[in-house]
């Protein structure tokens, strides 16, 4: 399988270890894995040093026209059959260039909580894949509107 994972974070806390972790296991298990990352970030870095297909930019903000020509562009290069991200001010952008580009979009979601309504209700039923990290955090957003039969 084809993957391009997106992350546009610069930190290297659990979210973004997250993208690491599953782009390395998956490459590691034959899957064809790039990923759009933030120039000079610590993900960028570590999945370099691994060997993993990496177009660099700068993102600032989801609708960055620097990271959204990168996606493109890797999409173009890559041709994912899944756009992967679990950074949350990515997922309307991400969705709208899985869209428009005719590549399924999955999503990742770390945290409990999802104060748009929009985001937490609709998107779900809008993009192929919404994983939810655990069950405390998909209780907690079916307990706020989310679909359960989507996360």
């Amino acid at each position: 399988m084809k993957l391009l994972f997106v992350d546009a974070s610069r930190n290297g806390w659990g979210t973004e270890l997250h993208v690491v972790s599953l782009a390395s296991a998956l490459s590691d298990s034959g899957h064809s894995v790039s990923v759009v990352v933030k120039r000079d970030s610590l993900v960028a870095q570590l999945l370099t040093a691994r060997g993993i297909r990496t177009h660099v930019t700068k993102f600032r903000g989801g609708v960055d026209p620097r990271g959204v020509l990168t996606i493109l562009r890797a999409i173009h290069t890559e041709q994912p059959e899944w756009i992967i991200t679990n950074r949350e001010k990515l997922y309307w952008t991400v969705w709208v260039i899985g869209r428009l580009t005719r590549v399924r979009v999955a999503l990742f979601r770390h945290m409990p909580d999802i104060r748009s309504w929009l985001t937490r209700c609709v998107l779900p039923y809008m993009v192929d894949q919404f994983f939810v990290v655990s069950e405390y955090a998909q209780r907690r957003l079916v307990a706020q509107g989310a679909p359960a039969d989507r996360l």
